[in-house]
């Protein structure tokens, strides 16, 4: 069947141009909306657990590192001995630096660390007040991040017979990170660690036990504000147990 083609007036014509030229600006606007959503900003749960574990290791200068430094410094100071080096009650504050750099591992963190030993009436040591704040930044092969924190913990099992030192607290890490993995998403985050009865090797320095509630505060490059909340189960051979929204996963630390 043959098509007959009409030709409209000029004026129709130009009508006709006008509407067509604005359906086609709305439907780049529409299209660009589209693109926009299309573009994963949304910091999902697989990020959440890439900070978690990043801000655990050492190879980040984690948590676990951060543990580390004070059971070999309460070390160094004679804490665990019947003769320590600090005096009972008494405030002491310093600084210093942590760095390492491998093939796919780096941070550069600046310290300030205050401490303090509690004791008995006896003067035996019952207890270790052991604070920081820090700032710095990692690279790891799935994130890289510019941090900042704070760390309050008080150590116990001090004595010469306990092989483990029993720490209570928090840790938290503020970051501006930007994932390597799926999407590259690019976010700030608060992240709080708040935990309970972790004990570490005297001799190791290896968290062997111990728990810790996690709370995630993020914010994605759109402004979008995210929250995650999950436990932490540390199994005493170098990971621990992550558990978030019902999903299951373990960390190396």
């Amino acid at each position: 069947m043959k098509k007959t083609i009409k030709f409209l007036k000029s004026s129709n014509f130009k009508l006709m141009l006008s509407a067509l030229s604005i359906f086609a600006i709305m439907s780049c606007s529409t299209n660009d909306d589209n693109n926009a959503n299309n573009n994963t900003e949304a910091i999902e749960e697989a990020d959440v657990v890439d900070v978690v574990e990043t801000s655990l290791a050492k190879e980040t200068d984690g948590m676990s590192k951060s543990m580390e430094t004070a059971v070999v410094y309460s070390a160094e100071q004679n804490v665990f001995t019947e003769t320590p080096d600090l005096e009972c009650g008494y405030l002491y504050n310093d600084a210093f630096n942590e760095s390492h750099n491998s093939d796919n591992f780096s941070y550069d963190f600046s310290i300030n660390r205050a401490y303090q030993l509690n004791c008995d009436d006896n003067g035996n040591a019952l207890s270790l007040a052991y604070d920081m704040a820090y700032t710095g930044v990692y690279d790891a092969p799935r994130m890289a991040s510019d941090d900042e924190g704070v760390v309050g913990y008080v150590l116990s099992g001090l004595s010469q017979q306990d092989d483990n030192v029993l720490f209570e607290g928090n840790y938290t890490r503020n970051g501006s990170q930007e994932s390597k993995v799926r999407h590259m998403n690019m976010f700030t985050s608060t992240l709080v660690f708040d935990i309970s009865n972790i004990a570490v090797s005297k001799t190791t320095y290896q968290i062997m036990s111990g728990t810790a509630l996690v709370s995630f505060t993020g914010i994605s490059s759109n402004g979008n504000e995210y929250h995650f909340n999950g436990t932490l189960t540390f199994n005493g051979d170098a990971t621990a147990t992550l558990v978030l929204n019902g999903n299951t996963y373990i960390i190396n630390l």
